[in-house]
C-alpha cells in the first residue's frame, strides 16, 4: 500500500491517500521472515508517518476474539469499525466522508 500510495502522490499531488483494510488481523505471513503481527505494527507505524489516513473494519468472528485490529487501528491513527456496526452502504459512506 505505501509503494501504491507513493506513486500515487507523484503522478497526483493534491492527492489524499486513504487506506481502507478490511481484515479479522489474524496476520499469518511475514514479507521478511518476521513475526507477522509485529510486521504488520511496524508497516502501519509507516504508512501513520507517510501522512496515510486509514479506515479499519474489523471482520473477526467467532467465539475467541484476539481484537487486534483495534490495536492496528491504534497504530495507524485510523477510524475503527467492526463489521457488524456497518452495512455496505454506511462503508461506502465512510469512504466518501473521508475523501470528500
Amino acid at each position: 500500500a505505501k509503494e501504491v500510495f507513493k506513486r500515487e502522490r507523484i503522478k497526483y499531488p493534491k492527492i489524499r491517500p486513504l487506506l481502507v483494510l478490511i481484515s479479522d488481523g489474524r496476520a499469518n505471513v511475514s514479507m521478511k521472515a518476521l513475526d507477522p503481527w509485529e510486521e504488520s505494527k511496524h508497516l502501519a507505524a509507516l504508512l501513520r508517518k507517510e501522512g496515510i489516513e486509514s479506515i479499519v473494519i474489523d471482520v473477526e468472528a467467532g467465539f475467541i476474539k484476539l481484537g487486534r485490529m483495534q490495536e492496528l487501528a491504534r497504530f495507524l491513527k485510523g477510524k475503527y469499525y467492526h463489521l457488524e456496526e456497518l452495512r455496505a452502504d454506511r462503508i461506502m459512506s465512510l469512504v466518501r466522508q473521508e475523501v470528500f
